[in-house]
């Protein structure tokens, strides 16, 4: 009985360590990548406005108002965490943002993935696996796209409200190295493209929270029959 309870035990952790989405209730989803949690809900505004103003009834709202949304969602401690952002990017080179457009994830402007460096890019390519609209074939322009085959937001997975349409963007929380304008950087779930935008745009916002906020503690009862097996394990050897 032992050995099938270890070898049980033993094929559970087999099947999660390569997993990269774990769904931990109550709204809540970890990237054990990125170590992030998401709320599985992309649109939350359009149902709960924490008391902020001048969110559109589709839940969309221009960068000041996406920046009180999250202070006013961790002053209310949503969902017992006062640490929600908006999602980051980084420059893929690891020193300063390249916004030459790319079609193969090159640079940080364009369609192709950038793999961690991009919070949304790497669920929209990675996590749940949608093509951009452009064949990464090294493209510097996106006026020169070749179209690909099955490009679009398929796939959402386990997530629920992820803005799909051709106008519909999300904000980050990094700026776009824009001369002249202000701009910050946005990703748009359409296509699969991520480039900058100036503030004035009424886009989405798809809180996360750093690390695995969603975990549970293993219940006391399997603390006592792990202790169990222990003590069975150490009474078999004092009588060997």
């Amino acid at each position: 009985m032992l050995k099938i309870s270890a070898s049980l035990i033993g094929l559970t952790l087999a099947i999660n360590v390569n997993a990269a989405l774990y769904d931990r209730g109550n709204g809540l989803v970890y990237d054990d990548v990125l170590d992030i949690t998401w709320l599985q809900d992309a649109n939350l505004a359009a149902s709960k406005h924490f008391g902020v103003a001048n969110i559109n009834s589709n839940g969309s709202m221009n960068l000041s108002v996406a920046e009180q949304w999250i202070e006013a969602m961790n002053t209310e401690s949503y969902l017992n965490h006062s640490s929600w952002r908006m999602p980051d990017v980084s420059p893929i080179n690891g020193i300063s943002f390249d916004t030459r457009e790319s079609n193969n994830g090159s640079t940080d402007n364009g369609y192709g993935g950038w793999s961690t460096f991009s919070e949304m890019g790497y669920m929209y390519y990675v996590n749940l696996g949608n093509l951009g609209l452009c064949e990464p074939n090294g493209s510097g322009s996106t006026a020169s796209c070749d179209v690909q085959d099955g490009w679009g937001l398929n796939n959402t997975g386990i997530f629920s409200n992820i803005q799909p349409g051709s106008s519909e963007h999300y904000w980050t929380i990094d700026e776009f190295p824009f001369v002249g304008t202000y701009h910050v950087w946005g990703f748009d779930f359409y296509r699969g493209r991520q480039t900058g935008f100036t503030p004035g745009n009424d886009f989405f916002v798809w809180a996360v929270h750093n690390g695995d906020i969603g975990a549970v503690p293993i219940p006391a009862a399997a603390w006592l029959f792990a202790s169990a097996l222990l003590g069975l394990v150490a009474l078999k050897h004092r009588h060997a």
